[in-house]
């Protein structure tokens, strides 16, 4: 059930980003690396929601792992740098 659900929460964390719920992104996002640290969608989302929380640090910690995750995908790499 748990990983069915990771892509409603997935969509669920991008809506709250846009609706700028930030907190709770943060929380759903987290629901699912709670699961599968790996997912590059929700660490990128969190970290996208951690900066609009102006929570600096915990931004930070989630660009810099995928930034060390990404080795493949020059694309998604250079949108983390930026």
């Amino acid at each position: 059930l748990d990983v069915e659900r990771r892509p409603l929460l997935l969509n669920f964390v991008q809506c709250q980003l846009k609706l700028g719920q930030f907190y709770s992104a943060i929380e759903h996002a987290t629901t699912i690396l709670n699961s599968e640290p790996e997912n590059v969608k929700a660490r990128y989302r969190r970290a996208k929601a951690h900066v609009g929380a102006w929570n600096v640090a915990e931004a930070k910690a989630d660009y810099q792992h995928l930034l060390s995750s990404i080795r493949d995908d020059e694309n998604l790499r250079n949108l983390v740098q930026h």
